[in-house]
């Protein structure tokens, strides 16, 4: 089965399906995911067309990572997983899951279209949104349901309105689910959980808030709906570089005590051991990823 735990996708950009320019834009912007919607974004009568779309959309030449967020099971999800597989879907997005029970059919269906269409078992990358009181109170048992699933998403707009209550610009309320989230995506041995959506389109200050809590969380990446979103979102979730200088001191001081014997000692006043030195080292690869993925971004020049 592949392995798509290790995948590096800074930003999640969704577009409904059925709108072509969106769509296409989704998917060659910049965004290390685009995600094709044919759940909330999609009105009922519209449903079987977007599914066709989303397709076609797939099938063309593009610049991310192409994911399509299905609909609930028991809600069309099943149909649009039949409409969906193929060599051309990277994975998929289930909204609203509250179960293990709910992960392990979804995973059975995309077994079973893998297999009848060619595909390597394991080939869809599966992402679990939380965004309902029932999700987030069995969120560890989602996380270890199944090996398919890479990454667990937040989603904050059903989540307030399922607990009742507002949706503010600082997302204080949020607080505790961003961090059970993050919690159960490190305890069921998944990537680092995708960060909600923010509330406000033209709030580029508040936009880069939200960035900022994300982080401090512990979520390595944030679903948006503009492209205008990807820029602050990338800077907000690459190392800080001050950060970044202190995690290459921490390494190299920690060599030259090591060869010395010695795996504990003080650095400008603060502990550093085998722990510090592995949290230095994590930090200097995903700034690695980071320059990659801005690399690709960057044309080459003639």
């Amino acid at each position: 089965m592949n392995d798509h735990r290790s995948r590096f996708v800074r930003s999640w950009l969704i577009a409904p399906a059925n709108v072509q320019r969106r769509a296409n834009k989704a998917l060659n912007c910049g965004a290390g995911a685009g995600v094709l919607d044919l759940e909330d974004a999609v009105a009922v009568s519209e449903k079987e067309q977007a599914r066709h779309l989303a397709v076609a959309r797939l099938r063309e030449l593009r610049k991310s990572l192409g994911y399509v967020r299905v609909n609930g099971w028991g809600e069309g999800g099943a149909q649009d997983l039949d409409a969906v597989v193929g060599p051309w879907l990277d994975g998929i997005l289930v909204p609203k899951v509250e179960s293990a029970r709910t992960v392990l059919a979804v995973d059975a269906l995309l077994h079973q279209l893998e297999s009848s269409r060619g595909l390597a078992p394991g080939s869809v990358d599966m992402v679990l949104i939380i965004e309902s009181c029932a999700g987030l109170a069995r969120v560890l048992e989602v996380s270890e349901a199944c090996r398919r699933t890479s990454r667990l998403a937040f989603g904050a707009g059903d989540f307030t309105r399922d607990l009742g209550i507002e949706w503010t610009r600082d997302e204080s309320e949020l607080e505790q689910a961003r961090f059970q989230i993050a919690v159960a995506s490190k305890a069921g041995g998944l990537a680092a959980p995708i960060d909600t959506v923010f509330i406000g389109l033209s709030d580029p200050e508040g936009m880069q808030a939200s960035v900022a809590r994300g982080v401090r969380w512990g979520f390595g990446s944030k679903s948006c709906i503009h492209p205008d979103q990807l820029a602050p979102i990338h800077r907000g979730f690459a190392p800080d570089p001050s950060a970044l200088a202190n995690a290459r001191k921490i390494m190299v001081a920690f060599e030259a005590a090591e060869r010395a014997g010695d795996a504990a000692f003080r650095l400008e006043g603060k502990l550093v051991d085998y722990a510090i030195v592995k949290k230095a080292r994590d930090l200097v690869a995903l700034s690695e990823l980071h320059v990659q993925a801005e690399s690709a971004l960057t044309p080459a020049s003639s």
